[in-house]
């Protein structure tokens, strides 16, 4: 198998690794979530490149609730969930979407071959990473400005967009997505979004995402 799989944070990235992970002859490139800007391949060919997109409205409720899920961990989630003001605890929805700043990753992270009990493999620039709410996807899969990625599958029809790749990349046709690390809202996404404040501010911030995918806020 050639291939590359860029893992946008809340767009099955989990459960698609699991599924190939079993693969022989997989490794990881660590930590996760690098840009494809930031990936150095050792081999001269050029594999084939993918991704998994999600509607930003959606997507950023599920980072949330991952967020407040996993806690306080490292320097990016102490940014995000850290209270707004005296006796905030936590950050409300609103509060995490404005903390687009980009933070230099510096704390110890958990290799994700390790904790598949796989081999890993991969490179750090320098002793950080780049991570960001302020990223669009876009931003994962571009290297100089252009798009480098071969197929870019839909989170909203991931099943059969995963069908499809597997018959592109030769895979096991029993090769199946285990639908791990999912983050259930105990109420709509839609509902998180205060007005049209909140609204508005994810447009303006993905908004290439939202322009060059064709994501709307009313499914």
């Amino acid at each position: 198998y050639d291939f590359l799989f860029i893992h946008i944070q809340k767009t099955a990235g989990t459960s698609i690794t699991q599924a190939l992970a079993g693969l022989k002859g997989s490794q990881f490139i660590t930590p996760p979530h690098l840009r494809l800007r930031d990936i150095r391949l050792k081999s001269a060919s050029r594999p084939l490149i993918f991704a998994v997109v999600r509607n930003p409205w959606e997507r950023m409720v599920s980072w949330y609730e991952m967020m407040l899920m996993k806690g306080m961990h490292n320097d990016f989630s102490r940014h995000l969930l850290r209270g707004a003001g005296p006796g905030n605890e936590r950050a409300d929805f609103g509060t995490f979407i404005r903390r687009i700043e980009v933070i230099h990753e510096t704390d110890v992270f958990e290799l994700a071959g390790s904790m598949l009990g796989t081999e890993s493999e991969g490179m750090i620039i320098g002793d950080h990473y780049l991570k960001s709410l302020g990223f669009n996807q876009l931003d994962y899969i571009c290297d100089d400005g252009l798009i480098c990625c071969d197929r870019v599958l839909r989170y909203e029809r991931l099943d059969e967009d995963w069908i499809e790749l597997c018959g592109a990349l030769n895979l096991p046709g029993n090769l199946r997505l285990p639908w791990v690390n999912a983050n259930p809202a105990p109420k709509p996404w839609r509902d998180y979004y205060a007005g049209a404040a909140d609204r508005d501010w994810v447009a303006e911030v993905y908004a290439r995402d939202i322009t060059y995918f064709g994501y709307r806020f009313v499914a």
